[in-house]
């Protein structure tokens, strides 16, 4: 079954970036430094074209259209790009009893990485149950600028498809010990009033500020790198499905990243966790209430 897509207009896409390249123009055949022109009087035939020639600047014969760009040392240009993750949740609440709690894929519970994550290889299974819902899903947002660039991150939105009254249920999870995040800003995207709320604290760049999207953005210029959270929240008393769009620009081009669709929406619910979290226990097959796999932790963290 397909995973959980990340889609921009025209397919799946795991980052959104927006990469200008200069080609450097090389010196003709003569030795003279070729610049855009066009070639003069042409002695075709009435109605055909001459031909286009782009590359490195070098045609042979007469009358060619030539195209190109010069840039100085025939450097590549990037001006920045905006890049969108879906890490999901580290806790989902089961809708339904403890005692009907389904079997995960198998894990090796000697392998250090799933010992510690399992939401990575639980992935596909997790967000494609319809009685599994991440609490407070997010997304992780990076965004890098070089000189003249500038990356914004404008909107985030959520449209839910389907939502319903919670009953209860269990709380389970697949991550333990520190979980993801930024260290740039973190916001929350309210589906209830399609307002979020963002806060940069960025030591580096010695920026520490609120602000509102819509109307404010969040922009990187000139040379830096800014990664942070955007995470969704809504009606507690609620289990959603729908899809999280966030809007993107870079140096003017803009784009959306959108998250979930209707055959496949992620599953979300806003409420604190309460009780004690399941967890997997791989050796002996089983779900376990308070259960962690690492020495000394907590599964409530």
């Amino acid at each position: 079954m397909p995973v959980l897509p990340l889609l921009r207009s025209g397919g799946i896409a795991v980052g959104i970036a927006a990469l200008v390249t200069a080609a450097a123009c090389s010196a003709g055949s003569d030795g003279t430094a070729p610049a855009r022109k066009t070639g003069g009087a042409s002695a075709r035939p009435s109605g055909q074209a001459a031909p286009a020639v782009q590359g490195n600047c070098n045609a042979q014969g007469s009358n060619n259209v030539v195209t190109c760009q010069i840039t100085p040392g025939g450097t590549k240009v990037t001006f920045g790009s905006v890049d969108v993750d879906f890490p999901g949740a580290r806790t989902f609440l089961f809708d339904g009893p403890a005692s009907r709690l389904p079997r995960p894929p198998d894990i090796d519970p000697k392998n250090p990485s799933t010992v510690e994550d399992r939401c990575i290889p639980w992935k596909t299974w997790l967000n494609e149950r319809p009685d599994l819902y991440g609490v407070s899903p997010y997304v992780q947002v990076e965004l890098t600028a070089t000189t003249g660039g500038v990356s914004s991150v404008d909107r985030a939105e959520v449209q839910v498809y389907a939502k319903k009254k919670s009953t209860g249920g269990v709380f389970v999870t697949c991550r333990y010990g520190a979980g993801g995040g930024g260290d740039g800003f973190t916001g929350i995207v309210d589906s209830t009033t399609d307002i979020t709320s963002v806060q940069i604290d960025d030591e580096e760049k010695n920026v520490n500020e609120s602000l509102t999207m819509p109307p404010q953005s969040i922009v990187l210029g000139g040379v830096g790198r800014r990664v942070g959270t955007l995470q969704i929240k809504s009606d507690p008393a609620y289990l959603y499905a729908g899809q999280l769009r966030v809007h993107i620009s870079t140096n003017g081009k803009k784009d959306v990243v959108k998250i979930g669709d209707p055959a496949h929406p992620i599953r979300w619910v806003s409420a604190t966790p309460s009780g004690a979290r399941y967890g997997w226990d791989a050796v002996n097959k089983k779900w376990s209430p308070g259960y962690c796999p690492l020495p000394n932790c907590n599964p409530q963290d």
